[in-house]
């Protein structure tokens, strides 16, 4: 039993931290259009100076992007609080053997479900950085 707790302690904190993991896409460090950019003023116009706008609806901003941020974070949320629920429902079973198989496969899943929004969230932040 003592293994079991073990196990739970560390799924419950596993994906207590896979839920608060930022999933963005990587930027560059050194834009080389700065330095072109720079002194340039407002006569330089163009996608090199930033002058053309990004897609409203695939671009890092738009709405696909904004709409797959927040199922990802309402996910997780919900899935960290049906794992908060469940360690109470595993502590307060008493030993029933149906009550904590319930509270152990319900852990389980919700562990499962954070990794595949993990994951989800990694293939559109690919795929909406590979459109352009």
């Amino acid at each position: 039993m003592n293994k079991m707790k073990s196990l739970l302690t560390v799924l419950s904190i596993l994906s207590l931290s896979l839920a608060f993991i930022p999933i963005s896409s990587a930027r560059a460090s050194y834009d080389p259009t700065e330095q072109v950019c720079e002194g340039a003023g407002n006569e330089t116009t163009g996608p090199v100076c930033g002058a053309v706008d990004e897609d409203p609806v695939s671009g890092s901003n738009g709405v696909i992007n904004t709409v797959a941020n927040i199922i990802a974070w309402a996910g997780g949320v919900i899935a960290v609080i049906m794992i908060i629920f469940s360690g109470f429902r595993f502590v307060t079973s008493g030993g029933d053997s149906g009550k904590v198989a319930s509270a152990r496969n319900t852990i389980i899943y919700s562990s499962i479900g954070l990794i595949v929004i993990v994951i989800a969230r990694i293939i559109v932040s690919f795929v909406i950085g590979n459109l352009k």
